[in-house]
């Protein structure tokens, strides 16, 4: 890892950076061991500081004497250390970290790192409050967990409330677990934004809210609508069919979740197809893509296009394979959804890519080596000027 950031320097506009090695770097890494791009962020920055930092780690690493997650510990404590501190911090953390658990040696990291640290907690927690964000991580069952980071006060304070308000629920009638209670809670707090439902917390039960995700009250939600992508069928939304509908970021969910989020929709996608039933793009003639060509992209494709990207799709750009100046068309065949960074990497990693009527990609590294992008929905899409295959159709008898 060390040897690549060697290899991937920063240059140009990226020189001086935060990570010292090229941003390019992380996209080949993550493709060839298959893991997300911010993951190999990470593993790279850590080996770096690791191998040109802290050389009594290593060598501890070498003899058997640490494992890797220790050792990451030990880099992650030093990470924003000036250089010249770094001998001390190790000195003082390596003894015997090989011996006590990895919480041990991380709250060593922090006790030596806050006694070392030539900046106050107050310039250090300004920098840290950069990073506040929410994230989303997919669960089974229809299920799936928000976490959100933000200053320690305002965190203490959200659970404090949410915490205050579901206790006011609880009493003899209410069947909820104070945990359910506070899910319910916040979840109506930020969706309805008109106080706290009453109902069974699911998209199945019965809510005294709106339930259609726009904010109503007068808090900052007011008048913001959060949408969703669901994708099912006609036989679905029937209800002649229980197949799972399909949450554009998540996956399958059960079919009256789908159901209900589709009678919750003021506008409807339609999917163009020919008499064969595939999907068509009519807007070859133009450079930029129409906002519903895009739309289509991105449920096609789910995620970021790139080798291993598990961005969004919602949040990635609509990029043309074959570049509109050398005479790429405007059509679903030759458009993918790309995060800014495998975008960028794209252009200026090196990168050969090669896309498919399914909307697979083949990305093909400087070093030589490919990898397969497969998107979520692979629908078949082909022009609607060429015939179906002859095992799908056959020719009317007359």
């Amino acid at each position: 890892m060390n040897r690549f950031t060697e290899l991937r320097p920063a240059e140009g506009a990226e020189t001086g950076n935060a990570h010292g090695f090229s941003s390019c770097a992380a996209t080949e890494i993550a493709a060839a061991l298959a893991q997300p791009r911010g993951s190999a962020v990470k593993d790279l920055t850590e080996a770096a500081q690791l191998c040109q930092h802290l050389p009594a780690t290593v060598e501890a690493m070498t003899a058997g004497n640490l494992d890797l997650p220790r050792a990451t510990a030990i880099a992650r404590g030093s990470a924003d250390l000036p250089e010249n501190l770094l001998p001390a911090f190790e000195a003082e953390i390596l003894p015997k970290a090989g011996k006590i658990t990895v919480e041990s040696v991380q709250a060593r990291a922090r006790k030596a790192r806050e006694r070392l640290h030539p900046e106050t907690l107050t310039v250090r927690h300004e920098r840290a409050n950069q990073t506040r964000n929410v994230g989303l991580v997919p669960q089974d069952d229809g299920m799936a967990e928000v976490w959100f980071r933000c200053s320690a006060d305002k965190a203490v304070m959200v659970f404090n409330l949410v915490q205050a308000l579901a206790k006011k629920l609880q009493g003899p009638d209410e069947a909820r677990t104070l945990p359910q209670l506070r899910a319910d809670v916040i979840t109506d707090l930020l969706v309805n934004n008109s106080g706290v439902c009453n109902g069974t917390g699911n998209t199945t039960g019965t809510c005294n809210g709106s339930c259609k995700g726009t904010g109503t009250g007068t808090g900052a939600g007011a008048g913001v609508t959060a949408s969703v992508a669901v994708t099912l069928s006609l036989e679905t939304a029937a209800r002649l069919s229980e197949e799972p509908g399909e949450l554009a970021g998540y996956g399958p969910i059960p079919p009256e979740m789908a159901r209900d989020l589709a009678g919750l929709t003021e506008s409807w996608l339609p999917v163009l197809t020919d008499e064969y039933r595939n999907a068509i793009a009519a807007a070859k003639d133009l450079r930029h893509p129409p906002e519903w060509l895009k739309r289509l992209v991105r449920l096609r494709d789910g995620h970021c296009s790139g080798p291993g990207c598990r961005v969004e799709a919602r949040f990635c750009e609509v990029d043309h394979t074959i570049a509109w100046e050398d005479g790429g068309k405007t059509v679903l065949e030759n458009l993918k959804a790309l995060c800014k960074p495998e975008h960028s990497a794209k252009h200026a990693g090196g990168w050969k890519v090669t896309q498919y009527a399914d909307g697979s990609t083949i990305w093909k590294s400087r070093t030589g080596h490919e990898w397969t992008s497969t998107p979520e929905n692979s629908w078949s899409i082909r022009p609607p000027t060429e015939p179906p295959p002859p095992d799908l159709y056959t020719p009317p008898p007359f």
